[in-house]
C-alpha cells in the first residue's frame, strides 16, 4: 500500500502531473514547474529539450525520455 501522504497528492492533483513526477527530487520538480510556468507565460514553442534533459541528468541526476519532458511542458495529457 502507498503512503497516505503519496495518496493524498494523487487526490488533490490528479492527472495534473505525469507518472514520473512522484519519483523526482524536490528540487527538480521545482526546476521543472518553474520552466513549464515560464514556458506558458512566454509562450515559447521552440525550447531545447536536450539541454532540459541534460540539466536534470547532470544536476538531479535525473532521467527522463524527450517526449515526455516535451508533453509535460506544453500541457497535453498532463495540463490544466
Amino acid at each position: 500500500m502507498e503512503d497516505i501522504d503519496k495518496l493524498l497528492e494523487k487526490a488533490e492533483h490528479g492527472k495534473e502531473y505525469p507518472r514520473w513526477w512522484g519519483e523526482l527530487p524536490p528540487k527538480a520538480q521545482e526546476f521543472l514547474s518553474v520552466l513549464r510556468t515560464r514556458v506558458a507565460e512566454k509562450d515559447i514553442d521552440n525550447f531545447n529539450i536536450s539541454m532540459i534533459t541534460k540539466i536534470l541528468k547532470e544536476e538531479f541526476d535525473v532521467k527522463i525520455s524527450y517526449s515526455a519532458i516535451r508533453r509535460y511542458l506544453i500541457g497535453d495529457t498532463y495540463g490544466k
